[in-house]
């Protein structure tokens, strides 16, 4: 009786002599291979193209039309430099709070827990700053050069005017932030008490600007003063070397609600201008943006909650005016006068 010590063969490698190596199967032709892709965003539909134009046969999976699900909050830009991963430490220690808030960012159904639980722990395993920083790498490598395939694709679809690769024109840093909300006074104390800003993503918050700048926005629109937020509250904030040609305010309104909030950022905004004598573009999300001259009528406006966009004449800047050029100085002049005619009253009246 003998044994046979020789293993079945795998059923692709069976008619191969014993002893040789078996080799790998062909791969299929990119005419043969049919590839799925699910979504059809932006990327979606650009890694289609590009597969369909290597040969490969695609289908497009999406519950919507091509394009129906891309975000509109991001003004069209092509991040290609925006790789580092949202969730990490400073996120993992809100999870909670995330949790018990209905309104929270973060929702889940108690009832489907169970099932999710093995995906969470992973989730949670990666809130770190080591696996941010293997993800931004590898995630880097995976973008570079993303920008030119874009404008590759839609040169070749008949649509070059679809991207455009200009560069930044001009920068402005908001230089007056907001407290508790940007930025955390005393960081030091509150750090141990693991209180921050609740916009905040560094430790101690954002930090500030060098202060009020004009942009030149071109022959057309001129130079404008930017203002972000809460900046148009302060008549300060507007004390810019150079006279600008119009003030521009950039805010999200959602923080102050739908009652009288936005209103009244409107009406300070309002003020703004006519101290300075300046129009006043205002572009609010979720709040009042409009056009205001420069004695502070509002042209045009749209209604709080209306999207939409301002078809509207830029209106010219009127002569500097006094406040202009003096600011506070003429208010805190006469404080002073009043509080030193009061201290000789006091002192007449006690001899």
């Amino acid at each position: 009786m003998s044994a046979n010590n020789s293993q079945a063969q795998p059923k692709e490698n069976q008619g191969v002599p014993q002893g040789e190596t078996p080799q790998a199967p062909m791969p299929k032709a990119p005419g043969e291979t049919e590839v799925c892709v699910i979504g059809a965003g932006i990327v979606g539909v650009n890694c289609a193209l590009e597969l369909v134009k290597q040969g490969f046969k695609v289908t497009v999976v999406d519950r919507a039309e091509p394009g129906e699900g891309c975000s509109f909050g991001n003004a069209g830009i092509l991040a290609d430099w925006s790789f580092v991963p949202a969730f990490g430490p400073e996120v993992l220690k809100n999870v909670p709070k995330y949790l018990i808030d209905p309104k929270g960012p973060l929702t889940i159904r108690w009832t489907r827990l169970p099932h999710i639980l093995p995906w969470l722990f992973r989730m949670l395993g990666h809130a770190s700053t080591a696996h941010q920083r293997r993800a931004a790498e590898a995630m880097n490598h995976l973008t570079i050069g993303a920008g030119g395939s874009y404008a590759k694709l839609a040169a070749e679809a008949g649509a070059p005017e679809l991207v455009r690769q200009d560069p930044v024109l001009q920068v402005y840093d908001k230089h007056h932030l907001v407290p508790f909300g940007e930025y955390m006074p005393a960081a030091w104390f509150f750090s141990h008490f693991e209180i921050g800003g609740l916009a905040q993503r560094a430790a101690g918050g954002y930090a500030a600007g060098p202060g009020p700048r004009t942009i030149d926005l071109g022959e057309e629109l001129g130079r404008a003063l930017p203002l972000i937020c809460y900046e148009a509250v302060f008549p300060q904030d507007l004390r810019s070397p150079q006279r600008p040609d119009f003030l521009l305010q950039l805010t999200n309104d959602a923080w102050f609600g739908t009652f009288s909030g936005p209103y009244q950022h409107l009406a300070q905004a309002r003020v703004r201008a006519i101290e300075q004598g300046l129009p006043m573009v205002r572009a609010a999300n979720t709040g009042v943006s409009a056009v205001i001259d420069g004695a502070g009528r509002v042209l045009d406006r749209l209604p709080l909650g209306e999207a939409g966009y301002l078809d509207t004449a830029l209106p010219p800047p009127l002569r500097v005016t006094p406040y202009s050029r003096t600011g506070d100085l003429p208010a805190l002049g006469l404080f002073l006068v009043l509080a030193l005619a009061a201290f000789w009253r006091v002192r007449r009246v006690s001899d």
